[in-house]
């Protein structure tokens, strides 16, 4: 008898648990699609952009709406662009699931072909207690892929027209006396980004003359890449008013690629004994040619607030910074090309007490790094030389201390 019982019960639970799960498959009727309703979290996302690497691979993904033929922000996204090395394909979303837990809200769309097949998805993961930057997961059958660089922009933020450059780019740069408190990206920022994205086809350099009151806009020597750095008041009074936002546009192979916050590359390891830096000056320096080609980006902070030296009297007002870069199938990676006595390195880090710069003779290919002197950290002319050697193919210190 209690066996009966037991299986009654069971019977009605699943029965139960059936119809909770088919409340709208009567008549033959295939269950309610998932969709997003007015407030979920993507619901008025116009863009959202996701980088990252999957080894030494970038990937750079698009997520918009599309199902007018314009961006529509409403309704969470149904179109998805993804690009790998130097390869951009789109495809349509198919919305499958919307979930939430104690600690994350996740979204997730299947990456359809023409035909409307796929085996690939993307999830959106935003965690309640961690700001309002979602993780991005990009899985295929053979990989996961977690990106968590990325950039949100509402319905109400896209503001540039869509075919005239011109008119573009002077709203951005109307947008800078815009005041807006935010640790986001201010909104010329994000309209800048939406343009680079956008509107750079096919090898096409518009004109940024617009930009040069407010924007500073650095190139490399043989024009790839472009820099844009912008400063914005994100709210108090004190040293930590100001934020710097650097987005880098460049080209490799024809494909145009975007990174938002390239130098955060600066502070991943061991450069954040630092209070209040502020970005001074930057260049971008070269050496070789085409493929081959290393980018020196060479950042000069001051510190309004500097952390002492270890004598605890001189102050590390100045900061100086150099790191080298390739263009590798499409993703902008760390090289190591200085060679020191007992490392090879891909960045250099200079602390001193005034300012200092970094040189590079393309010329006679002789890399100087400044020399502090230890009894004032201050640089007086002399760099510590590392030269070019064709067969090692990198900077070697050569054991000179000399004036450039």
């Amino acid at each position: 008898m209690m066996k009966q019982v037991l299986k009654t019960i069971f019977l009605l639970v699943a029965l139960t648990g059936l119809a909770a799960n088919c409340h709208s498959c009567g008549n033959g009727q295939a269950p309610k699609k998932p969709e997003l309703e007015p407030g979920d979290y993507l619901y008025d996302i116009a863009h959202l952009y996701a980088q990252g690497y999957a080894g030494d691979e970038l990937v750079e993904l698009h997520l918009f709406n599309d199902s007018q033929g314009s961006y529509a922000p409403y309704g969470g996204p149904d179109a998805i662009t993804i690009q790998r090395r130097n390869k951009r394909e789109k495809y349509t979303l198919r919305m499958e699931s919307a979930d939430s837990n104690d600690n994350t809200y996740t979204t997730t769309y299947r990456i359809l072909d023409k035909n409307q097949n796929g085996n690939r998805t993307v999830s959106i993961v935003r965690y309640r207690y961690d700001g309002q930057f979602p993780t991005v997961i990009l899985k295929t059958e053979s990989e996961e892929i977690p990106l968590e660089h990325t950039l949100l922009i509402n319905g109400d933020e896209e503001l540039i027209p869509r075919d005239d450059a011109a008119a573009a780019l002077k709203l951005i740069d109307a947008l800078n006396s815009v005041d807006r408190i935010s640790e986001d990206w201010p909104i010329a920022a994000k309209n800048l980004d939406l343009f680079l994205h956008r509107n750079l086809e096919d090898g096409q350099t518009p004109d940024f003359t617009p930009f040069n009151e407010f924007w500073e806009i650095v190139e490399s020597p043989d024009g790839r890449l472009t820099s844009f750095l912008i400063n914005y008041y994100i709210g108090g009074n004190g040293a930590g008013t100001i934020n710097q936002r650097e987005i880098l546009q460049y080209w490799s192979e024809g494909t145009n690629h975007v990174l938002e916050d390239f130098d955060s590359w600066i502070w991943d390891s061991d450069l954040n004994h630092y209070n209040f830096p502020y970005l001074i000056k930057r260049r971008i320096l070269s050496w070789g040619q085409g493929d081959d080609t290393i980018y020196f980006f060479e950042y000069a902070f001051d510190d309004q607030k500097p952390m002492p030296f270890e004598d605890g009297e001189h102050f590390k007002e100045h900061i100086s910074i150099l790191g080298a870069f390739k263009i590798v199938n499409g993703g902008i990676v760390p090289v190591e090309t200085l060679k020191t006595k007992n490392a090879t390195l891909n960045r250099v880090v200079v602390e001193s007490e005034a300012e200092c710069r970094f040189k590079l003779d393309t010329r006679q290919g002789i890399l100087g790094v400044p020399l502090i002197e230890a009894d004032d950290y201050k640089h007086h002319g002399a760099y510590i030389l590392y030269e070019w050697n064709p067969a090692s193919r990198l900077f070697e210190y050569n054991g000179r201390k000399e004036r450039m």
